[in-house]
């Protein structure tokens, strides 16, 4: 597949978005979302620039459950993404203008929201990208064994390309290495992939698309793509969660895309 397609939900019961908002006040301008992997029930999201450097722990349905503030700046946290060894890892990502010639990821260990606490989180692992060639914007950060992703943010219509970082390299900036495009034209503002590996799921303005990569992120330019279409202009992030993907946005909006509506789409022709 070589073009962004979008499969139009009109079966009887294929367009049951569920609903629900964030609750919190503070929470004004969600700009990323990861499920815990340690605490079932558990969302981590964030603010966008401009924004206290804290990191929110909330429900499903939108309730505050703990906040901690980090020990780093909010300069443009865009996404956050979670590893399988109780790590979290806030995309220090944003380049409105591609004006800045390096980006930062910053990684720190899960906290558990039952027990909050007012000392600051501690970034224990800061990593420097260069770009490799044009500086671009990005909002979608993602961790898969001992690499770290980040997908291209491109408003021109351009591929979003996908882009890799080692976790293994050492204290010194490093460049970022091409891994592919996706096929998908529209600004890529959010990013997840499954614990196991399986599946990569990235969110627009204009719908939700998931890519079984089985492991492999580079087989993401070729391989089946499912997409929901669902048109929400201020859509900033997505993960994986039980039974879908959720989704969260500048405007406090939290919808669930079920499985059942990506199995679905998988069954429609291209358009």
């Amino acid at each position: 597949m070589t073009a962004f397609c979008i499969i139009l939900l009109l079966a009887a019961g294929g367009n049951d978005i569920a609903h629900a908002r964030i609750q919190s006040a503070e929470i004004n301008e969600s700009s990323g979302v990861v499920a815990s992997r340690a605490h079932p029930g558990v969302l981590w999201t964030h603010n966008d620039s401009g924004n206290p450097p804290v990191l929110f722990a909330i429900d499903r349905d939108g309730r505050l459950l703990a906040k901690y503030r980090v020990d780093r700046d909010n300069r443009d946290w865009e996404d956050i993404a979670i590893d399988n060894a109780g790590n979290l890892y806030v995309g220090e990502i944003g380049n409105n203008g591609g004006k800045k010639d390096q980006l930062a990821v910053y990684r720190l260990a899960e906290p558990d929201p039952s027990q909050p606490s007012r000392e600051k989180l501690r970034v224990n692992r800061t990593w420097k990208l260069r770009f490799a060639g044009e500086p671009f914007d990005s909002e979608g950060l993602f961790i898969w064994q001992s690499e770290g992703f980040i997908v291209a943010k491109h408003l021109d219509g351009r591929a979003a390309g996908v882009w890799r970082f080692s976790l293994d390299a050492g204290e010194q900036p490093q460049t970022l290495s091409h891994v592919c495009d996706l096929p998908i034209r529209a600004p890529v503002t959010g990013a997840d992939l499954s614990p196991d590996g399986s599946r990569l799921v990235v969110c627009t303005p204009i719908g939700v698309s998931e890519f079984l990569v089985d492991g492999d992120i580079a087989a993401a330019a070729t391989a089946p793509m499912r997409s929901v279409a669902h048109v929400e202009p201020s859509r900033e992030a997505a993960c994986f969660v039980p039974g879908g993907v959720l989704t969260t946005s500048e405007k406090r909006d939290i919808r669930f895309f079920s499985d059942r509506q990506f199995d679905f789409a998988a069954t429609q022709p291209s358009r």
